[in-house]
């Protein structure tokens, strides 16, 4: 929790802040109306969300994660360690905001040089960006295999295949993917920031956290050589999943339902 309120303070000092103040200002001017005046409930779907909407309007929003599809990865959630690839895996739109790039660098810094499977959806204005990611893979001597605009049940496959996964996004506001790569068994690492670091991992009580290449390549070796440490976050992943399932969502839009 701490960790998350050193994050959010940058805000409050420096260049930061002069930044965040001019964008506060210039939103003002084609922002919508407080909501807060005009709904019963303003709902946020992270906690993350919801801080900055407070920012925003100087309300508090009521935080409604998304449902998640983890009954589709049950079926795989369970597979042991000596059966899956020493891969890690990423999913998500394959463009930018991901930083693909930065867990390639990380790989290279890796003792165990595993495998990375990006797995996502792929347009034509991303090509290019594909494209960058594998000269660069290729120039680092990273072994990465990309699987664009996959079948569901391929994706859920090759994701329950993986030792690990990762998710790079800085200030992601939920992240859906991550509790799916939780739902197929995989020890999760994400970026210590936004939704996946506070809302899915709970300020990395059911996850590991990183915020640079450096930190992000000893969690990978971590989980791919030691088979105690993998199989504790196994748990944990397929522990919280189910918090997330689509289930859950009805249940908590019922009860603010009623409660509103």
């Amino acid at each position: 929790y701490e960790e998350a309120k050193i994050y959010h303070r940058k805000y409050d000092k420096g260049v930061w802040k002069l930044y965040f103040k001019v964008w506060l200002s210039l939103y003002g001017r084609v922002a919508r109306d407080n909501p807060f005046e005009t709904v019963d409930a303003v709902m946020a779907n992270s906690k993350y969300i919801a801080r900055l909407i407070k920012m925003l309007w100087k309300g508090d929003a009521l935080v409604l994660n998304p449902p998640v599809k983890v009954k589709d990865f049950e079926p795989y959630g369970n597979k042991p360690f000596e059966e899956r690839d020493d891969a890690v895996v990423m999913v998500g739109r394959i463009s930018p905001e991901k930083r693909v790039e930065v867990v390639i660098d990380a790989l290279v810094l890796t003792d165990t040089k595993p495998t990375l499977k990006v797995i996502g959806g792929l347009i034509p204005t991303t090509m290019l960006y594909k494209e960058s990611l594998e000269k660069r893979a290729k120039e680092k001597g990273v072994k990465v295999e990309f699987y664009p605009n996959v079948s569901r049940e391929d994706l859920v496959k090759r994701v329950a295949s993986s030792k690990v996964f990762v998710h790079a996004t800085v200030g992601e506001h939920f992240g859906i993917a991550v509790v799916e790569g939780m739902a197929a068994g995989c020890p999760v690492i994400v970026h210590r920031s936004g939704g996946p670091y506070e809302d899915i991992t709970d300020y990395g009580k059911h996850g590991l956290a990183f915020e640079n290449k450096e930190e992000l390549a000893e969690f990978i070796d971590r989980l791919i050589t030691q088979r105690k440490t993998w199989e504790h976050y196994h748990k944990l992943s397929l522990q919280r999943a189910p918090m997330f399932s689509e289930e859950g969502f009805s249940r908590k839009l019922l009860d603010i339902i009623e409660h509103t």
